[in-house]
C-alpha cells in the first residue's frame, strides 16, 4: 500500500502450497527487497517478482521476532517445540547462499585425508562385550552393559581434569575422556587415573572417542575426524568430513561450517559421522563412511534440502509442525540401520523415505511399533538443556508442536534420561500425571517393557473428552453446516464442541453461562452469542451458516441471533474434533479455560444449513432429517459410536450418565484428594513395570547386570507443595 494514501499498489497470493500456522508472536519485519512475515518460519515475500520463499526451519524469539541488518537475518534464541528435529536453535546470524563466497580452488583441491606417524599401526584384536568402548557403551546407545558391578560404592581414584568434560570410555585398562571447550582428548589408566597422554584437536570434542581396535577415534568442531593410536594418543590419521575448511564464529570460538560430533558410529570397522549444521544450509550436510584402519572414503551422501534425487523441497513433506529430521546427531545402529534422531537410513548412508512422512500429528505420535524402534531424543543426544517440551523415548516418531508435543511419549517408554536392554527401557523422567501441561514437574526412575501392551487408544485421546479423528467426512470446507447438540450446565464456561482451531473451525461454547455458535475463518472469529442459560436444565443448541453465509444460533428451537459471516470455513481445519473440551490452538478467547462442566447428548453434524422447521424436529425429539448428515452421538451404551454411516466414532474418556434421550456423556468433574484438589491422572496409554520417586535430579543412568545406577544433584524442592504455596518464606528458601 501507498504509505500516504492507504492505495493498494500490489496484491497477491502466495505462490507455494504449504501449512501455515499463526503467526508467530511477534511483528513481520522488512527490508527495502522483501516483506519478512513469520506465518511459520521465516519468509521472504519479493514484492516485486510477486513470490514467496518459505523458512519453516527457522525462527525468532517471542515478541522481538527477527532483525534482518548488516544484509544478515539475526534469530534470536526461541522456546518453540515446532519441527522439533528440523528448526535451528539459538542466536544464529544467516547469509543469503550467494553472499557467500565459494570455497576457492585450493580448498576443494586440498587432501581430505591427512597419515599422521601412527598411520601403519595394525588393527588390534576386537574388544569384548563389557568394554564400555563408545558413547553410552554400544552402537545402539543402549546405555546398558552384561557386566555385574556391586552396589557398594567406593571411591577409586579421582583425576582433575579441567573444563566442561564428556562421559568417560574404557576399554581394559585405558580410559578416554574429552575436554570439550580445551578441543582435547585425555588417555588415562583407568585403574590409577594417570594421564598417559594428551590430544589437541582443532575444535571442540563435544562427545567421548570411540575405543575400537587399539585406536580411538573422534570428530571435532572443526569439521575432522580423527583416528589415534589408543596406547599414545599418537595420530594415525585425520580425514576431513567438511568440504572445505570454512570457519565461522561459535559460542566464543571459531568452529566449521560443518562440524562433526565427537562421537562417531563404529561397526564392521568403518566409522560413520554426519558433518554439518543443517540440511538448509551451506548446501547440507556430509554423511561419510571412512575406514578406520586406513582413513580412506568409502561412502558419502549428501543430506540437503531436496527430497532424494528430485529438486522437490523437503518443506513439501510439512504436515502441520513436523517435517522431515534436518539436524544431526551422534548416530545410532542396531546392526541393519543408521538413526539421525528419528530418521532412519539404510548402512549405506542413503535415506529410503524421509522421516516423519506427512501425517495427522496424534496418529504421528502413535507411530511407535516396528522393526525401526530405537533409542533417540528429538532435540539430539547432547542437548543437556532440558526443554520442558522434549525428552529422549525408545520409539519410531516423535510429535513436535505445543499441542503434540507430550504425545509421543504417551505411547512409548520416555523420560529425560533411559536406558534399555533386550527386554526393558529403564529412565528417569516427569512421572506420567505431570506429563503434559504441567507447571509443577515431580519425576520418578521407572522401568517398562521395550514394547508395552498399551492401555488405551494409540493416538486421538484427549482426557476428560470424546475426540473425534480428523477424516474427509467432516471437512468443512467451502460449505454451509449445521451444528446441534442438547445440553446441561452445571457451571458457566467450556466447550461443549470444538472442531478446528484459532486458524480455521467451528463450534458450540459456553461462556458465562451463554450459549456461542462461533466460527474461525482466517484466524478470525465471527460469534453469535446467545441469553444466559439456567444450570441443570436441560437446552436444545443449533448453530446454521447458511448458503448467504449468514450464521445464527437457536436456543431450544427459536433463533436467538445471527450475524454475517464474511465466507464460508475456507480450509480443512488441521485440529481434530474435542466434545466437553477444546484441547487445541484456541477457538474462542478463553479467559477461565475449555472443560466443560455438564452432560452432552445426541450431537449432530449437517453439512447443510437445516431449516428452521428442522431444527425445531431436534429440538423436540431425538430424531432428525438423515440428509446431509455427517455426524451423529446418541451416546447409547457410553459410546460414541457414529449413527450417520460415516463411522466417525469417536473416542471416550468421560462417564456415562442418563440423557435427554437414553445415555447423555457426562464432563468436567475431575476426582479430588482430600484437600479438595484434583487428582491428575496418569497421561500415559500403557503401566509401568515399577516405578519409585528417587531423591536426586537423574543426570546419568547406566543399567548393569543386576543393578540401575542414577545419578545427579540432590531434589531440595517439592514442586507440588511449591506450587500450592509460592509466597511462603520456606518455600522461597528452597528456591
Amino acid at each position: 500500500r501507498d504509505p500516504r494514501t492507504g492505495e493498494v499498489k500490489v496484491e497477491f497470493p502466495p505462490d507455494v502450497k504449504t501449512y501455515w500456522f499463526h503467526h508467530r508472536c511477534h511483528r513481520s519485519k522488512a527490508t527495502k527487497n522483501f516483506l519478512l512475515p513469520s506465518r511459520t518460519g521465516i519468509e521472504f515475500v519479493d514484492f516485486r517478482k510477486q513470490s514467496w520463499d518459505i523458512n519453516h526451519w527457522v525462527r525468532g524469539g517471542c515478541i522481538y521476532g527477527i532483525m534482518p541488518a548488516n544484509g544478515l537475518t539475526y534469530t534470536p534464541p526461541h522456546s518453540c517445540a515446532c519441527y522439533m528435529e528440523t528448526k535451528l536453535i539459538g542466536f544464529n546470524a544467516l547469509a543469503g547462499a550467494k553472499q557467500r563466497s565459494p570455497l576457492s580452488e585450493a580448498a576443494k583441491q586440498a587432501p581430505r585425508l591427512v597419515k599422521g606417524p601412527a598411520y601403519d599401526m595394525p588393527l588390534a584384536a576386537p574388544g569384548v562385550a563389557t568394554d564400555w568402548a563408545t558413547y553410552r557403551h554400544d552402537p545402539v546407545r543402549s546405555g546398558s552393559t552384561t557386566a555385574t558391578v556391586g552396589t557398594k560404592l567406593t571411591k577409586a581414584w579421582e583425576t582433575e581434569l579441567k573444563g566442561r568434560l564428556t562421559p568417560p570410555v574404557i576399554v581394559g585398562d585405558l580410559a578416554c575422556v574429552a575436554a570439550v571447550d580445551a578441543h582435547a582428548v585425555y588417555g588415562l589408566d583407568a585403574n590409577t587415573g594417570e594421564v598417559r597422554w594428551r590430544f589437541t584437536a582443532g575444535g571442540r570434542v563435544d562427545s567421548p572417542p570411540t575405543l575400537h581396535r587399539g585406536r580411538a577415534v573422534f570428530g571435532s568442531a572443526d569439521g575432522w575426524v580423527y583416528c589415534l593410536r589408543a596406547s599414545d594418543g599418537a595420530l594415525c590419521w585425520r580425514f576431513r568430513g567438511a568440504p572445505g575448511d570454512r570457519l565461522l564464529p561459535t559460542y566464543e570460538q571459531l568452529e566449521s561450517a560443518w562440524p562433526v560430533s565427537g562421537s562417531v558410529l563404529v561397526q564392521n570397522d568403518a566409522a560413520h559421522f554426519v558433518a554439518g549444521r543443517s540440511v538448509f544450509l551451506d548446501k547440507g550436510m556430509r554423511l561419510c563412511r571412512v575406514d578406520v584402519k586406513t582413513g580412506r572414503l568409502t561412502g558419502e551422501t549428501i543430506l540437503d534440502e531436496t527430497i532424494g534425487d528430485t529438486d522437490r523441497n523437503l518443506q513439501e513433506l510439512v504436515q502441520t509442525l513436523n517435517m522431515p529430521v534436518g539436524l544431526p546427531d551422534v548416530l545410532s545402529s542396531d546392526g541393519k540401520s543408521i538413526y539421525m534422531r528419528s530418521q532412519r537410513l539404510t548402512l549405506e548412508g542413503k535415506i529410503e523415505t524421509p522421516t516423519p512422512q506427512p501425517m495427522e500429528p496424534a496418529k504421528l505420535a502413535g507411530a511407535q511399533e516396528g522393526d525401526d524402534r530405537h533409542l533417540f531424543c528429538p532435540n539430539g543426544f547432547l542437548d543437556g538443556d532440558w526443554l520442558h517440551r522434549s525428552y529422549w523415548l525408545f520409539g519410531r516418531r516423535y510429535s513436535s508442536g505445543c499441542n503434540w508435543y507430550h504425545r509421543a511419549g504417551q505411547f512409548t517408554p520416555a523420560g529425560r534420561i533411559l536406558s534399555f536392554n533386550e527386554t526393558s527401557v529403564y529412565g528417569f523422567g516427569r512421572r506420567p500425571e505431570y506429563f503434559e501441561w504441567s507447571v509443577p514437574m515431580e519425576y520418578h526412575v521407572f522401568a517398562s517393557d521395550r514394547d508395552p501392551e498399551l492401555t488405551g487408544p494409540k493416538a486421538g485421546l484427549v482426557p476428560g473428552a470424546v475426540s473425534v479423528a480428523k477424516t474427509e467426512s467432516l471437512n468443512p470446507k467451502g460449505i454451509p453446516l449445521t451444528v446441534s447438540a442438547w445440553a446441561m450446565l452445571r457451571k458457566d464456561k467450556g466447550a461443549i464442541l470444538a472442531r478446528g482451531g484459532s486458524s480455521h473451525g467451528y463450534g458450540i461454547l459456553i461462556a458465562e453461562s451463554a450459549p456461542i455458535f462461533v466460527l474461525r475463518l482466517n484466524n478470525k472469529p465471527v460469534r453469535v452469542t446467545g441469553p444466559a442459560l439456567e444450570k441443570n436444565t436441560w437446552v436444545h443448541l443449533a448453530g446454521v451458516l447458511d448458503k448467504d453465509k449468514k450464521a445464527r444460533l437457536y436456543v431450544n428451537g427459536k433463533q436467538v441471533g445471527e450475524a454475517q459471516a464474511p465466507s464460508f470455513v475456507t480450509a480443512d481445519p488441521n485440529e481434530a474434533m474435542q466434545l466437553g473440551i477444546d484441547a487445541g490452538s484456541p477457538l474462542g478467547n478463553y479467559k477461565k479455560g475449555t472443560l466443560l462442566d455438564g452432560v452432552v447428548d445426541e450431537v449432530r453434524i449437517y453439512h447443510r444449513a437445516l431449516t428452521v422447521e428442522e431444527i425445531a424436529v431436534l429440538a423436540t425429539s431425538a430424531e432428525g432429517p438423515p440428509e446431509d448428515l455427517v455426524l451423529r452421538y446418541s451416546f447409547d451404551g457410553g459410546k460414541a459410536n457414529d449413527l450417520s454411516g460415516n463411522n466417525n466414532h469417536g473416542t471416550v474418556d468421560c462417564s456415562q450418565t442418563p440423557g435427554r434421550f437414553g445415555a447423555a456423556m457426562s464432563f468436567g468433574k475431575p476426582l479430588t484428594d482430600r484437600k479438595g484438589l484434583p487428582v491428575l491422572r496418569p497421561k500415559v496409554k500403557f503401566t509401568h513395570r515399577w516405578s519409585q520417586t528417587p531423591p536426586i535430579y537423574g543426570r546419568a543412568l547406566v543399567n548393569a547386570a543386576d543393578a540401575l545406577f542414577v545419578a545427579g544433584p540432590p531434589d531440595v524442592v517439592d514442586e507440588e507443595e511449591a506450587y500450592q504455596r509460592p509466597h511462603d518464606q520456606d518455600i522461597k528458601e528452597k528456591l
